[in-house]
């Protein structure tokens, strides 16, 4: 009887080691994308539009604020190598640093592209994903 307890108890960790493998190599080869928020009042995708951050525009006073607190994944590089590139009004602005100056208010539209979006729409040098900020 201990031997079939054993025997479980054997089969049971390398399957949950298997299961938690199988997770990194899942995450690791999504390159370039990276999780999708659950929280709720903000549906989990790759844009927020002006009714979406209208409930916010009080709490966070500018884009960063916004983004660090609700979708902080949007500032991680994916991969950490190469930063994060954001555009305003189809202008290069720099790094995440630049949302600090997007006043919520004037904001009509933020997008996120992952890596690989990124670099097929704008080249190497976004490989580690976009932000792009439309204002009225």
């Amino acid at each position: 009887m201990t031997s079939i307890k054993l025997r479980t108890g054997i089969f049971l960790a390398a399957l949950a080691a298997v299961l938690s493998a199988s997770a990194a190599v899942a995450l690791g080869s999504a390159r370039g994308s990276a999780p999708p928020s659950t929280e709720p009042g903000l549906a989990p995708s790759t844009s927020l539009d002006a009714d979406a951050i209208l409930p916010y525009i009080l709490s966070h006073g500018d884009a960063h604020s916004l983004l660090a607190a609700r979708r902080p994944h949007w500032l991680i590089s994916w991969p950490e190598t190469s930063p994060v590139r954001v555009h305003r009004d189809g202008i290069p602005v720099g790094g995440p640093d630049a949302l600090r100056s997007v006043p919520l208010g004037s904001v009509q539209r933020i997008e996120w592209l992952n890596g690989n979006e990124a670099s097929a729409r704008f080249g190497e040098s976004h490989a580690g994903g976009a932000i792009l900020v439309t204002t009225r």
